[in-house]
């Protein structure tokens, strides 16, 4: 892997912590997706961030999503 991409890698993780520490101390909800596992919007919102930012920077590179499934990656 070149410099460039590690440095996009970098930018989109820093990018998706940003979103993780917007919701800090502020969540009130979450949903169950299995007896003991949780999941929260600030879950789901970092994980999208990271899926658009993949298919931009990365479009001939598969996606795996803890949250969700999404076949088109």
């Amino acid at each position: 892997m070149n410099e460039n991409a590690l440095d996009l890698i970098l930018d989109m993780a820093i990018k998706a912590g940003k979103v993780l520490m917007r919701h800090f101390g502020k969540l009130n909800s979450f949903e169950y997706k299995g007896d003991k596992d949780l999941v929260t919007l600030a879950d789901r919102e970092s994980e999208s961030l990271l899926a658009e930012l993949c298919g931009k920077y990365f479009p001939n590179c598969d996606f795996l999503a803890e949250e969700s499934h999404h076949p088109e990656w």
